[in-house]
């Protein structure tokens, strides 16, 4: 399964959407499907410096 994440890859650089795969789920573990996703203003802060 395919999944988008947005990603720091270096400090002080843009934040980086990228395409992830995702591995199927263990035997106690559940998978969810959503719609849409948030990200927090302070974790910019942290990415950017």
């Amino acid at each position: 399964m395919k999944t988008l994440a947005a990603v720091v890859v270096e400090p002080g650089k843009p934040i980086e959407i990228e395409e992830l795969t995702l591995a199927k789920p263990g035997p106690h573990e559940v998978l969810i499907q959503y719609q849409y996703g948030g990200l927090c203003h302070s974790d910019v802060h942290i990415a950017i410096g």
